[in-house]
């Protein structure tokens, strides 16, 4: 059932509105003229392609009367054509404007400077473009996933942004390199540049961070070089530090171990070397811990690594480590989900300890010298649904069907 929301006579008079993913339309938005003492208006999910792509019409002008309006939400509203920049000016005291997945096919205004109050735009996946927003008195830009924006990283922040805490430019198609005045942004708790075309070293202005409550960093999926600086070690709070996919290399430093808040840790894809420092057990509270695909080499101890840590996703595959797991056992408390331990040089038997991995859903044990048959516990997994054996030299009875198993090479039924 479609409801048109355009077609109601009479509307409450309230502060606040709110209609959120449902199967509603409006051909328009006169009906909201009358509520002149609205303060927060969401029309999230309602369906406004009528009313933005009639011709002689202007849609957004009812929402220009409402003088006191605080917060404004028209995401995922199929709104077309630019943003209605002209109507928002009389909006003196809107605070939060979302306009999240929708399609405007036009640049961020520059005009939106002008409206002191706005700490808060959000705007992914709306079709923005060619722009690089200089809004300094906002305190949480989220763009994301608007390819055709272009931002130019190097320049963005010329200007000050004393209040940022949360920037969103993933997927933007941003390009050069992290510049030194991003050292300005001493408010910011997360940073997500994640799949852009971002070039160069990761900058020591990272030291000026340490002042953060809590700290995310996602820089995956770009073109970082060099090596993780030793200054990493003053961001005192930082809990997120995503690299997957860039071209770092060095070690994987040793101060790393001072990061105790940490909760992701992803440096999966690039080329750091030498060992895994022996401090990943410090981590109480990690959850994905990711190395994989690196050159890291030497010896791991499998129990010694995760000692005081469970994290719920281990990945420590296609590296040249040598792993170990029979010596010790495993703390009750390691119940990954996920643990990728393909190339690993593993001998022997299938360990023990893997049948007590209650929460295993995805298990990698590929292109490594396990012998033996496989275990028969290994099929009373709850919640095993994938699993990798290929490239051993192991045997099994007839198995139980997996939604997915890999046995290829050296399997023997």
């Amino acid at each position: 059932m479609t409801v048109n929301v355009s077609t109601c006579d009479k509307i409450p008079h309230h502060p606040y509105s709110y209609v959120s993913s449902g199967l509603l339309l409006s051909h328009g938005l006169s009906w909201l003229e009358r509520l002149t003492e609205l303060r927060f208006l969401a029309l999230d999910g309602v369906d406004l392609s009528i009313a933005s792509s009639a011709k002689g019409k202007d849609w957004a002008e009812p929402i220009s009367l409402l003088s006191k309006l605080q917060v404004l939400r028209l995401s995922n509203c199929k709104i077309s054509g630019p943003i209605p920049v002209t109507h928002l000016l009389n909006l003196t005291s809107l605070s939060s404007l979302y306009l999240n997945f929708n399609m405007f096919f036009s640049a961020i205004p520059p005009q939106l400077v002008n409206l002191t109050f706005l700490s808060n735009l959000h705007i992914t996946n709306s079709r923005v473009r060619c722009s690089s927003p200089q809004h300094p008195q906002i305190h949480e830009l989220l763009a994301g996933d608007n390819s055709d924006l272009s931002i130019d990283l190097p320049h963005l922040f010329d200007l000050p942004w004393p209040f940022l805490r949360i920037l969103d430019l993933s997927f933007c198609n941003t390009s050069g390199i992290m510049s030194n005045s991003m050292g300005n942004i001493s408010s910011l708790v997360l940073l997500s540049l994640s799949s852009n075309n971002i070039q160069g070293p990761i900058p020591p202005y990272l030291t000026k961070l340490s002042n953060f409550k809590s700290t995310y960093t996602y820089l995956s999926f770009n073109s970082l070089t060099g090596a993780i600086p030793s200054s990493i070690s003053n961001i005192g709070n930082l809990q997120a530090l995503d690299l997957y996919q860039n071209n770092l290399v060095g070690q994987i430093p040793q101060i790393i171990c001072g990061l105790t808040s940490l909760q992701i840790l992803i440096l999966a894809y690039n080329k750091f070397s030498e060992i895994i420092p022996s401090c990943m057990g410090n981590f109480t509270r990690l959850e994905p811990f990711d190395v994989c695909y690196n050159s890291l080499e030497g010896n791991v101890s499998l129990p010694s690594l995760f000692d005081n840590s469970s994290p719920t996703r281990v990945g420590i595959a296609f590296n040249g480590l040598t792993v170990s797991t029979d010596h010790m056992e495993m703390p009750t408390s390691f119940q990954p989900s996920m643990l990728w331990l393909s190339s690993c040089n593993l001998q022997g038997k299938i360990a023990d300890f893997i049948s007590k991995l209650k929460n295993i859903q995805v298990l990698y044990l590929a292109n490594n010298s396990l012998t033996g048959n496989i275990p028969s516990w290994l099929w009373q997994l709850p919640r095993l649904s994938t699993l990798d054996l290929s490239n051993n030299k192991i045997s099994t009875e007839p198995f139980h069907l997996l939604s997915v198993l890999q046995c290829h090479t050296h399997f023997q039924v």
